[in-house]
């Protein structure tokens, strides 16, 4: 089995698919150390999640907290989306909730970071609290690169400014060399930071990809990119299989979810109660795997 440390964050909306997703890691990769960023579960969800050996919860609550997101928010107009975002006259309220949301991009590159220096010379792999694994995911980190990220079906691309879709940073995979990941985390923290586009933290790994060797930006894509004279070996797998978002379509289709599909992305809540059942049903995955149950 490959040894694999695991990161994710989680509030209370995403409480229910975190346990899923914990529980199949654990089925999948037993004794594998998995990190939860707490950005505000509730404390039932807590004790329930510390109940699993390797589990660990980091609070990252003054953060990431919703009281922490919108006094930084009033704070950070230096912050180039924040000119953007102005620019399209959003009321005052709209343009607190999307800079809110923006925020949590950064919060999410920092958890990560801080995820990397816990896991030492050992690969790493983020999942969206949303992500839940069902079959294998080894390829994430397979020994040959230093980065692995996934890609959208083509039919879904958009490079436009602020419109960016290529990336889905909802599932990612970094290599065991410490030192280079660190290296890399802090490109990508500053990109994130300066990027001045929305979607900020996949973005930036998209346009740093693009503007350095965008042959790479294709399923099934390999090739390295070099930055500051730091030299990444990067692949790029097929999000059809490795972050499949595509939740609606599996439950109209019913049975069986295709065996290609290793990873299930519910994006955007597609994990309402009865719907997520179903999928788990269809996945031959038992409900007890839910942590918290009902």
């Amino acid at each position: 089995m490959t040894r694999i440390h695991f990161v994710t964050c989680a509030d209370r909306n995403y409480a229910l698919t975190a346990a899923v997703m914990i529980g199949n890691l654990l089925r999948l990769y037993p004794g594998c150390p998995i990190w939860v960023y707490d950005w505000g579960l509730d404390q039932a969800d807590r004790e329930t999640f510390e109940k699993h050996a390797g589990v660990t919860l980091i609070d990252w609550t003054k953060r990431a907290g919703r009281r922490f997101r919108i006094q930084q928010t009033l704070h950070r107009h230096y912050w180039p989306l924040s000119i953007y975002l102005r620019q399209r006259h959003l009321m005052p309220e709209a343009l607190v909730r999307v800079l809110g949301i923006e925020l949590l991009f950064l919060e999410k590159v920092r958890c990560v970071m801080h995820a990397s220096t816990l896991a030492g010379n050992v690969p790493l792999v983020y999942l969206d609290g949303d992500a839940v694994p069902i079959r294998n995911i080894d390829a994430l980190v397979d020994a040959g690169f230093d980065l692995t990220f996934t890609i959208r079906r083509t039919a879904d691309w958009c490079w436009d400014v602020n419109e960016c879709r290529i990336l889905n940073a909802g599932v990612m995979g970094f290599g065991a060399d410490a030192v280079k990941r660190g290296q890399f985390m802090e490109h990508w923290l500053h990109a994130t930071r300066t990027i001045g586009e929305a979607m900020s933290d996949q973005t930036a790994l998209t346009r740093m990809l693009e503007t350095r060797n965008r042959e790479i930006l294709r399923p099934g894509g390999a090739g390295t990119i070099d930055l500051n004279g730091c030299v990444f070996n990067v692949q790029v797998l097929d999000g059809e299989q490795f972050n499949f978002t595509r939740i609606e379509e599996l439950v109209e289709a019913g049975g069986e979810i295709p065996e290609t599909i290793r990873v299930l992305h519910f994006k955007h809540r597609q994990f309402r109660r009865e719907r997520f059942r179903r999928i788990l049903k269809q996945a031959d995955l038992s409900s007890a795997s839910i942590a918290g149950g009902e």
